[in-house]
C-alpha cells in the first residue's frame, strides 16, 4: 500500500494474490484494499501475477518507480483501474400485477410445480411479512425455495405474510422478475406498493448467498425495517471475484452489464436506518489453509453502524446450520419480526 504525501494527491493501493500453494484461498490484499473503495482519493493497481511481496514484484520488474512518480509527482498513472460506474436508481412504481390471485401459493406442492418468479403466501393486514429471496441455482438446487419457519408461527397462531422472489433471469435481480417489472428498482416500487397496501406490522428481507446480496439491497430501497442475510454477497464484480478466487457466482456475474446496479453493497447500507444481520460460515469449504470467502464479504461492510455480523462454525453453508438447529424460527420470533401481541 503506497500512500501519498499531500492532502491534494491520491492514495495507490496495489493488490496480489495468495500464491500457487493456495490457488483457492481468499486474496486478503484483495478483502483489505477493498475496504477503501468508496474514498474518492484512492486509486486501484492490480497485480494478480504478483504474491504477497508485490513491492519486490514490482522492482524485480522496474515498474515501482513508476508508481512512486505518479503518485508523488503526478506522473501519468502506469496502471489506471477505473473504478465501476455509479448506477443512479431510477424511480416511479410501473404496474403491479393483482395481489395474491394472480400469483400461486406458497405451499410445498406449488413450489414444486411453479416456474414463476413470485410465490405468495398470504396477504393479511397487519401481519409481520417476510420477503424471501431465493438464491441464485446452483447446480439445480435453489436454497431459499421454501419457508418452513411459516409453520412455526402458524402453529402458535400467528399469522405471518410470505412473499418469495426468484431470479430466474439470473441477473441478480436486475433484470427484474416475471410480473414485478423488468429491473431491481421495478421490484422495489412494486414491494413498497404492496407494503403500503397491506400494512404490515413489520417487514423482513431474508435471503443467502446472491439472495443475501438482494434482501440487503432491496431491504434499503423498500425501508424493510431488519434484513436477515446469510453468506451474502456484498459486492458484484466478476473480476473482483477472480482476483479473490471466489468461483460460486462466477455464472451470474459474468452475466451483469453496465446497466446492471448498484454493484457495491457498502454505499447502499450506508444510508440504510435498520438493522442488517449478517450470518456468516467462518470455516473454509475444502482445504485447511483456505479462507472463507463468505467472511470476507461479511467483513467488508461489518464496520457500518448498520451491520450485525455473526460468524459460524461451519463451512459455506450458515442457513444449513441454523435450520438443522431450528434456530432460524427463534431468531425470527426474537425481535427479527414484530409479531402481534
Amino acid at each position: 500500500m503506497i500512500w501519498a504525501p499531500s492532502s491534494r494527491a491520491k492514495a495507490s493501493i496495489t493488490w496480489t494474490f495468495a500464491g500457487d500453494g493456495a490457488r483457492n484461498a481468499v486474496n486478503l490484499d484483495v478483502m483489505h484494499s477493498r475496504r477503501y473503495a468508496d474514498l474518492y482519493c484512492v486509486q486501484y493497481h492490480d497485480y494478480p501475477e504478483a504474491e504477497h511481496a508485490v513491492t519486490h514484484w514490482l522492482n524485480e520488474r522496474d515498474r515501482f518507480d513508476a508508481i512512486l512518480q505518479h503518485c508523488l509527482f503526478d506522473a501519468p498513472d502506469p496502471a489506471p483501474q477505473p473504478a465501476p460506474p455509479a448506477i443512479k436508481l431510477r424511480t416511479g412504481a410501473p404496474w403491479l400485477r393483482t395481489w395474491p390471485e394472480s400469483f400461486p401459493a406458497l405451499s410445498e406442492d406449488a413450489i414444486a410445480k411453479s416456474e414463476e418468479d413470485v410465490l405468495v403466501h398470504r396477504i393479511t393486514p397487519h401481519a409481520p411479512l417476510a420477503i424471501v429471496f431465493a438464491d441464485t441455482p446452483n447446480d439445480g438446487a435453489a436454497r431459499f425455495d421454501t419457508f418452513p419457519e411459516r409453520e412455526h408461527f402458524e402453529a402458535r397462531g400467528w399469522g405471518v405474510n410470505c412473499i418469495l422472489l426468484r431470479d430466474s433471469r439470473q441477473r441478480a435481480w436486475f433484470a427484474g422478475c416475471e410480473g414485478m417489472g423488468d429491473d431491481i428498482d421495478s421490484v422495489a416500487a412494486n414491494l413498497r406498493r404492496l407494503i403500503t397496501k397491506c400494512e404490515p406490522s413489520s417487514v423482513v428481507c431474508i435471503g443467502q448467498g446472491m439472495g443475501g446480496f438482494a434482501a440487503l439491497l432491496v431491504a434499503v430501497m423498500i425501508g424493510a425495517e431488519t434484513v436477515l442475510a446469510f453468506d451474502p454477497l456484498t459486492v458484484l464484480d466478476a473480476q473482483l471475484a477472480t482476483l479473490w478466487h471466489d468461483e460460486r457466482y462466477f455464472n451470474v456475474l459474468n452475466k451483469l452489464t453496465t446497466q446492471d446496479g448498484p454493484r457495491d453493497l457498502m454505499t447502499a447500507l450506508r444510508r440504510y436506518r435498520g438493522v442488517a444481520h449478517i450470518v456468516c460460515s467462518a470455516q473454509a469449504q475444502g482445504s485447511p489453509d483456505a479462507g472463507s470467502h463468505s467472511a470476507v464479504h461479511a467483513q467488508r461492510v461489518a464496520m457500518l453502524p448498520c451491520v450485525n455480523m455473526t460468524p459460524l462454525p461451519t463451512a459455506q453453508d450458515a442457513l444449513g446450520w441454523v435450520r438443522e438447529r431450528g434456530l432460524l424460527a427463534t431468531w425470527l420470533e426474537q425481535g427479527h419480526i414484530t409479531l402481534p401481541t
